[in-house]
């Protein structure tokens, strides 16, 4: 493995026309700028892999494809089935100047965590908060 990265994957909803009641049409794109990275350098010929979570639905599903079809390793990628993958609305303003707002669910900030996917990855319970007072806590994580 050349690059491994690690971080966020979720869904870009970009704006790609009007509907026939003037209303924006949005389409679902793979984003997050870790997998922009890995698969930038994959068609480069490096080997890459990602590690990150996703909810298991069909964008978590839609999100793993798109990322295997571009030759990433998606080994690493975790399904969590209690939160959802993450959306993004993102709206291109009409000046043409590439001006982009974007709004939308998170719910990576508690449940998809960096401590979240390395335990998970790990298959170490999690600790009891309770009994852990006291103790003297270390963690350690590596990354090649």
């Amino acid at each position: 493995m050349d690059v491994v990265a690690l971080g966020e994957l979720l869904i870009d909803f970009t704006e790609n026309g009007i509907s026939s009641q003037g209303n924006p049409l949005f389409e679902a794109n793979p984003g997050g700028a870790p997998c922009n990275v890995l698969a930038m350098l994959t068609k480069l010929g490096h080997k890459t892999t990602f590690i990150g979570k996703v909810g298991n639905d069909f964008f978590g599903k839609q999100l793993e494809d798109a990322i295997t079809e571009v030759g990433i390793d998606a080994a690493g990628l975790l399904k969590d089935d209690k939160v959802h993958t993450t959306l993004a609305l993102v709206h291109t303003y009409p000046d043409a100047d590439g001006r982009r707002t974007a709004g939308g669910n998170n719910p990576r900030s508690k449940n998809l965590s960096f401590w979240n996917v390395v335990h998970d990855a790990s298959g170490c319970p999690r600790s009891n908060e309770k009994s852990d007072r006291g103790r003297k806590r270390s963690r350690r994580a590596h990354f090649l």
